[in-house]
């Protein structure tokens, strides 16, 4: 049977809404608010800090996003002259122009001359630099340059791509430092979420149960109907490509879980809520989802998630 009751905020945008809220209606009420002193203390605090660290994450982000756009494509363009220049090497192995041991210089295994894995950033820096390396003590032994590609075609894509290396992974670390400042207020901004939404229904508890709820809704107190178990499931994936996007987080503005898309992008998230909900998606490189969609009492729903990516 379903029922309408508090549901505290599970996300940082819901904390910050739910503050928000409660800190526009104190200061709107004025002498005339009956939130305690300790609480109107601690609300103002925390939602003034929390707003801070809230805003410092869009810049942080904002920089991770771009560096990502430009390391990545000088990351396919390296691990193709890699592999290229490995293929390459191999067909003149075969071809008997080189000497199968030559491999050796490049750190190749000497029997199969096999392409190395090139999955990670690390890993094609490191074959770039052993091909690098390795040509160059291969022709100072005495051998001929490697052509199509030659090593300096290599060497320019390992340069251009060791170049953002480093700033990336700074703007990687700093975008994950601003969460975490900011993910550090959530027990404090929990409990005075709970303590004013608290505060706010003993107020208002000698009203109606439906004239109370409507009167705590204008503090932010959040009430949601819910019944039924059902299974909200589908894909995310890129709206302009149309690839699946791995490790997305899901989750409803009012529910009191989370799950992440798995490699195909595939979700699958159980819940009670019941009518119009905001379903949610973040994924560092792509804006935020924010849709609303009909969960029906005893029915699951299938929806997939197209998101864009940030720029």
């Amino acid at each position: 049977m379903a029922s309408e009751t508090r549901q505290l905020p599970n996300s940082n945008i819901s904390r910050l809404m739910a503050l928000n809220a409660a800190k526009s209606k104190d200061t709107a009420m004025g002498v005339s608010s009956f939130l305690t002193a300790q609480t109107k203390s601690r609300l103002t605090s925390i939602q003034s800090n929390y707003q801070t660290r809230y805003d410092g994450t869009a810049p942080a982000k904002q920089t991770m996003v771009t560096l990502t756009n430009q390391k990545n494509p000088l990351a396919d363009i390296s691990r193709m002259f890699n592999s290229h220049f490995i293929q390459v090497f191999n067909l003149a192995v075969d071809r008997s122009t080189f000497p199968q041991a030559d491999r050796a210089f490049y750190k190749l295994d000497v029997g199969t001359g096999n392409v190395p894995e090139m999955i990670t950033d690390q890993q094609i820096i490191k074959i770039g630099d052993d091909l690098i390396k390795g040509e160059a003590n291969r022709t100072a032994s005495g051998a001929a340059a490697m052509t199509m590609p030659d090593i300096s075609e290599v060497n320019t894509a390992f340069t251009n791509l060791n170049t953002v290396l480093m700033p990336h992974s700074t703007a990687v670390d700093a975008y994950d430092a601003a969460l975490e400042a900011l993910d550090g207020l959530n027990t404090e901004a929990d409990a005075v979420i709970k303590k004013v939404w608290d505060e706010v229904e003993t107020f208002y508890n000698e009203e109606e149960a439906s004239s109370q709820r409507q009167n705590a809704r204008e503090w932010g107190v959040i009430y949601v109907l819910k019944g039924s178990n059902k299974t909200i499931s589908g894909k995310v994936f890129d709206i302009d490509t149309n690839l699946p996007i791995a490790g997305a987080k899901i989750f409803f503005a009012n529910g009191n879980n989370s799950v992440l898309s798995d490699d195909e992008g595939n979700y699958s998230i159980t819940t009670t809520l019941m009518s119009a909900q905001r379903l949610l998606a973040e994924s560092d490189l792509y804006d935020n989802y924010d849709e609303t969609v009909t969960l029906v009492e005893n029915e699951n729903l299938t929806w997939d998630i197209k998101m864009k990516k940030s720029v």
